[in-house]
């Protein structure tokens, strides 16, 4: 792959990701802006999180059938036009921004998931075996500089009128669509591709794939409970502004990017298995330390570490992922996870909807990590057990290299070296 393709890539994911990311934790904080309320915040993280639900209940369907570059196309040039059609409502009746802009994220993020299924695709199509945890490791650090820069950014435009906010994200689309224009057509075979629930029928029935995704499951609903809960916890904590928090949120993920080059070395000394439930385990209990910080420094240490062991997690998911699916049932197969994955989202919004206003949120984060910890102690036998996968789990020569794929040499992204579904995941 020439070097300027590879570049090429890289930026189209960079600047999905930092869009994206805008609007999941900049959303949330506009709306606690204008009303005030943490029902508000909470609804805003439901409508954030369900329309993805529903994309990606067929995203794998079209991944698997369509040309990776007329996913992008499309999506962008539909998100591109929606941003400025939601400019022009906002500056025609600015008293509708609120209604607006949470529209304009859930038809946002419904297209989002259809590129982050076809990003998905293109990079496991030319990455080779040996080097899975380093790709999968370089992904998620250009994701987690994403996630640093969205909050920030956020922060800054949050001092502006909401058309600003808009306008940006449509400008990030329109970028995306320049870069998606070099992406080769590499049209797939919808004959050859499988059954629209051949990826969730293998997740659910492979045992070591079920218990990671309950795992991340239970991660991203304390991940959603924070980001849903932080603007009223810090405001009523700290007395912190909700714009100030956007730049918490990105000081503290600094941490993310710092570490995330260690995780192949890590899995390298542990085991894929010890690497996994040692965050997951982490993540809980620093997720409880941070529910009673006492003062904002150390909320924000506690949230760096959060974020740098949900970024190490990131690397577990993906190479655990990748290691056991089959070429030909990736793209199901990420739309699966990603179902599965973004299911806690919309669940943890309404939890702040319907408990917020007469429940600490401080008290949600301690109920939900207790929740995560037992999770944890309760798959870590059968992960244990599992070790590393068996020869006829693993997928053939033939499954991951795929000479003859008709995708393997124009599916527009290099060997590289991330994305939980976490946040997105």
């Amino acid at each position: 792959m020439a070097s300027g393709r590879t570049v090429g890539y890289f930026a189209l994911r960079s600047i999905g990701w930092l869009v994206d990311n805008l609007l999941v934790f900049g959303i949330p904080l506009l709306c606690y802006r204008v009303t005030g309320g943490l029902t508000w915040s909470g609804l805003a993280v439901v409508l954030t999180w369900t329309p993805r639900l529903l994309s990606l209940a067929g995203a794998g369907y079209l991944v698997d059938r369509l040309s990776i570059r007329q996913i992008f196309l499309v999506s962008d040039a539909g998100r591109l036009a929606l941003a400025a059609v939601c400019c022009l409502l906002i500056l025609l009746r600015p008293s509708t921004a609120v209604p607006v802009v949470l529209v304009f994220g859930m038809l946002s993020g419904a297209f989002f998931e259809q590129t982050f299924v076809a990003g998905e695709k293109a990079g496991r199509l030319l990455t080779p075996p040996e080097r899975a945890a380093r790709t999968q490791s370089v992904l998620t650090g250009l994701e987690q500089a994403a996630i640093i820069a969205g909050p920030a950014l956020g922060g800054l435009l949050l001092l502006f009128p909401p058309v600003v906010f808009v306008a940006t994200a449509g400008a990030g689309y329109a970028v995306s669509l320049l870069l998606a224009l070099a992406l080769p057509e590499g049209r797939a075979d919808p004959d050859a591709a499988p059954s629209p629930l051949a990826g969730l029928r293998r997740t659910v029935r492979d045992p070591v794939l079920r218990s990671v995704v309950l795992l991340t499951m239970g991660l991203n609903y304390l991940l959603s409970l924070l980001i849903g809960s932080a603007p009223a916890l810090v405001a009523t904590r700290y007395g912190v502004s909700e714009s100030a928090l956007g730049f918490v949120y990105s000081a503290a993920g600094v941490a993310s990017i710092a570490v995330v080059g260690i995780a192949p070395w890590l899995i390298g000394r542990l085991g894929l298995w010890r690497y996994g439930i040692g965050l997951a385990l982490a993540s809980a209990l620093v997720c409880l330390g941070l529910s009673a910080a006492p003062d904002l420094a150390l909320f924000g240490v506690a949230l760096g570490v959060f974020l740098a062991l949900d970024s190490l997690f990131s690397v577990y998911l993906r190479t655990t992922r990748a290691e056991r699916v089959p070429t030909g049932e990736f793209g199901s197969a990420v739309a699966a996870f990603g179902l599965l994955l973004v299911a806690p989202m919309p669940v943890a919004g309404a939890t702040l909807a319907l408990a917020g206003s007469s429940v600490d949120p401080a008290t949600l984060l301690r109920v939900a990590s207790v929740g995560v910890l037992v999770l944890t102690l309760a798959l870590l036998p059968g992960l244990a057990r599992a070790g590393r996968p068996t020869p006829a789990d693993r997928p053939t020569p033939a499954d991951r290299h795929h000479p003859h794929d008709p995708h393997h040499h124009d599916a527009g992204a290099a060997p590289v070296a991330h994305e939980r579904e976490d946040i997105a995941r």
